[in-house]
């Protein structure tokens, strides 16, 4: 049983390790860092640059995607939260999830400022 714990952990940190290079790819909703050297993506601006001037529809799609990693991410916690062994794999599990979450409720709260910028300028 216990070497069935490590393959899990292995396959639940390769498959983490998959989904995290995709939320990288995203972009939206990551940690926004005041440091001046806070790395850039190939566009040249920092996350809170991207996120303030992308289109409404590209930060829908990104939401879209972060629910969907979570989902995905929970189905896998819910296939090992029985298994004995498996402690480590279902706190990254949790962890990844936590974090998508975070990104998740950053893209929505820049989302409804947007709307409410807008519908303040419409008055």
């Amino acid at each position: 049983q216990i070497f069935q714990g490590i393959d899990i952990m292995r396959k639940v940190m390769d498959q983490c390790q998959e989904w995290w290079n995709y939320l990288i790819q995203i972009r939206h909703g990551e940690p926004y860092d005041f440091n001046p050297s806070q790395g850039r993506g190939a566009d040249n601006m920092t996350g809170l640059e991207l996120d303030e001037r992308v289109p409404f529809d590209v930060l829908t799609r990104s939401r879209h995607d972060q629910e969907k990693l979570i989902r995905t991410a929970a189905q896998q916690l819910r296939l090992i939260q029985n298994t004995p062994n498996t402690k480590n794999a279902k706190f990254v599990l949790m962890m990844f999830i936590d974090d998508c979450r975070l990104r998740k409720e950053k893209v929505e709260r820049t989302m409804n400022t947007r709307e409410l910028v807008r519908a303040k300028r419409d008055v």
